[in-house]
């Protein structure tokens, strides 16, 4: 049977630096800087493992949970500016059976609003192992017509948690406020990156060629965020 999934799947990230970028006035110069040092950090050390919380914004309450992990998306490439705007213009993919073989799965979406008793009868019953791969289907509840239930559903994601992951993680004490661990992440793990810029992608691959193994820059395939509307 024809596979109709994406094997690729995106980590983005740059919601910082685009922050900063806003808050600080930051030339283009200072961020393109700020995430070619992203690129190279993850790639010399891996992906973060962060602190997150989940929310799911009820028509009569908030249900929350807070979880340790590493997202990914299997969206289109098509979509990617959108997804971009959300969580950074930084994308580096790897294979579904990386993430797979790393305890990762997939995110398993919930129903708000209307259907606010079966999310509630739902969490009743889930187990504590399964909540880190919860997520609303959309950002809040809504009357508004035209208003997007479905928006995250969209973005197909999966998760590596650290529950699942305990025997892939590094532990780093640095900024234990802000990150738990590592997952170690090779050259050769990479699938494909999403760029910001050309700029950006020309000096991550210098550096790739002159400081790892030779052809380390071409052992993936690369594309500029711009250039992910043609496909």
């Amino acid at each position: 049977m024809r596979n109709i999934r994406s094997d690729i799947l995106v980590h983005w990230t740059g919601r910082d630096i685009e922050e900063r970028k806003q808050q600080e006035k930051l030339s283009w110069q200072e961020v393109s800087r700020l995430y070619l040092e992203r690129f190279l950090d993850i790639v010399e050390h891996g992906f973060w493992m962060t602190e997150n919380i989940e929310v799911f914004d009820l028509k009569k309450n908030t249900w929350s949970y807070e979880f340790s992990g590493t997202c990914f998306t299997e969206l289109k490439l098509s979509e990617a500016d959108i997804h971009a705007e959300r969580y950074g213009r930084l994308g580096i993919g790897v294979s579904r059976d990386w993430i797979r073989r790393r305890g990762g799965m997939p995110v398993h979406y919930l129903p708000i609003g209307k259907e606010e008793s079966f999310t509630r009868e739902y969490r009743k019953k889930c187990y504590d192992n399964i909540k880190p791969f919860l997520k609303p289907m959309g950002e809040k509840y809504a009357d508004a017509p035209g208003y997007n239930l479905y928006q995250f559903m969209d973005e197909m994601e999966w998760r590596i948690v650290e529950e699942s992951a305990v025997d892939h993680v590094e532990k780093r004490e640095s900024d234990p406020e802000v990150c738990l661990g590592r997952i170690p992440l090779f050259a050769k793990d990479i699938a494909l990156t999403i760029f910001p810029v050309a700029t950006v992608r020309k000096k991550a691959f210098q550096y790739l060629e002159a400081s790892l193994t030779p052809h380390s820059a071409n052992m993936f395939s690369s594309v500029l965020l711009e250039q992910c509307k043609n496909f």
